[in-house]
């Protein structure tokens, strides 16, 4: 259990640091254990969406005045309007949507897209020693994928087309992918958004890559002419951040009281200051959810997560030029 004492120093910390270079940086960083794409870690979806953009794919990060709107695993739901704006234009033909969510938590919305809901329990595959797995085998497309924490889709649509389906031992087969056509408009729901993360997607423990399902999926929503907006919103922000966003405005009056540091200064301690408190920044976040930190730097995507910090840096730097 981390002390408050604790968390107030590393929080502390991470303030002076960053603090110390005399310029105002910030970029949203997402918890270490969020779906979205702007995370790098075992849990995110940055390599889906790096793989549409090197597939030619117009992506970007936003939310749905684009012509495909996509949602996979978030923490939080859509606040009203925003729905009411999704489901005009979705009806007007301006709109498809993808949501991939195994909590529910965006059913607000599917029901008034489609009436569809998502179940928000986990289907489960008995492993023959009275144990049963959340690890189940996934009918897509004519091929079987395994994918973790799945739910199913309920009251469907006459005319929406099962892409995925799981079927239990006794028979019982529940809808794991669901397309919806309404015009030129397309909804696509997967009770799953395990299949479009990391540690899925690349492959896991003996589990085969779920990039093949996840493009797929993709393809029935999606054109290269699509305009296509992830959504990143709705995801936790990491704890330390939250601490350090607080911190800069405590540095920035008191920055401006004492005049604030040289020029000079500024430019050569920037990215040095970056590099660092990025690090710092991620190692504490790292110590307050509970990972393991000697396990946790070894691992190749702490350095990935690092090198955004920079390349976010680089081009601040070009502006100011």
């Amino acid at each position: 259990m981390v002390s408050i004492r604790n968390l107030f120093l590393f929080a502390l910390i991470i303030v002076l640091v960053i603090g110390s270079s005399g310029v105002k940086y910030s970029v949203k960083v997402v918890d270490l254990y969020s779906t979205s794409p702007r995370n790098p870690f075992l849990t995110g979806t940055s390599a889906f969406y790096e793989e549409l953009e090197k597939r030619g794919y117009r992506v970007s990060f936003g939310r749905y005045r684009g012509d495909l709107y996509v949602v996979i695993g978030p923490d939080k739901t859509l606040p009203q309007d925003d729905v009411k704006f999704i489901v005009e234009r979705f009806r007007q033909g301006r709109l498809s949507i993808l949501v991939a969510d195994e909590t529910g938590i965006m059913n607000r919305l599917l029901v008034e897209l489609a009436g569809i809901k998502i179940s928000g329990k986990y289907l489960r595959w008995p492993r023959g020693d009275g144990v049963s797995s959340l690890i189940v085998p996934i009918s897509c497309l004519g091929r079987i994928v395994f994918s973790t924490k799945v739910s199913y889709i309920v009251n469907i649509p006459e005319d929406a087309r099962i892409l995925c389906s799981f079927k239990s031992r006794e028979g019982v087969e529940y809808p794991v992918a669901v397309l919806v056509e309404r015009g030129s408009s397309k909804l696509l729901v997967v009770a799953d958004s395990s299949i479009f993360a990391n540690f899925l997607y690349r492959g896991y423990r003996g589990l085969g890559p779920s990039k093949w399902i996840a493009l797929s999926l993709f393809s029935h929503v999606a054109s290269p002419r699509h305009k296509i907006l992830f959504e990143d919103r709705l995801y936790e922000e990491s704890i330390v951040v939250k601490f350090a966003s607080i911190g800069f405005e405590i540095v920035e009056f008191t920055t401006r009281i004492l005049g604030g540091l040289s020029s000079e200064f500024s430019e050569i301690s920037t990215a040095r200051w970056i590099i660092v408190s990025s690090f710092i920044s991620t190692i504490t976040s790292i110590y307050i959810l509970g990972f393991p930190p000697r396990r946790a730097t070894r691992d190749k995507y702490l350095e990935k997560y690092t090198l955004k910090f920079v390349k976010e840096y680089e081009k601040i730097t070009k502006k100011r030029k």
